[in-house]
């Protein structure tokens, strides 16, 4: 129970270090899109291209959206994400569509792990 406590604190501490961090949407996004390209991470630019389709830069979200659909998909699971890739690509300029799209994603996620349904507040 004390190791319990422990890593709840720690959690809580990272969750208001990060809220401080990245206060607003735009934040997240500007951050996800100026880190520097690393090869072989795969998530990068599509965590990118999702924050910059949100806050309303389908250029920005498109060029990493690209970028995933450029990466050799070695596994099934990167197979997948480039098909959620290229669905994203598509509706990019879409910020509503993008918005749900985020909304659906984490509405089945939430049920998968057997979580309340959360409000997203997406702004």
């Amino acid at each position: 129970m004390p190791l319990a406590l422990e890593l709840s604190g720690q959690a809580a501490a990272s969750v208001a270090a990060l809220r401080e961090k990245f206060p607003a949407l735009p934040d997240v996004a500007r951050y996800l899109t100026s880190r520097p390209v690393r090869r072989g991470f795969l998530w990068d630019g599509f965590d990118a291209g999702i924050a910059a389709a949100l806050v309303g830069d389908p250029s920005t979200a498109r060029n990493h959206f690209e970028r995933v659909l450029r990466d050799d998909p070695l596994a099934p699971w990167m197979v997948e994400a480039q098909e959620k890739a290229r669905e994203l690509h598509a509706i990019a300029a879409d910020r509503d569509a993008v918005t749900a799209w985020v909304g659906r994603r984490v509405a089945s996620c939430r049920k998968k792990l057997g979580l309340d349904p959360a409000l997203l507040a997406i702004s």
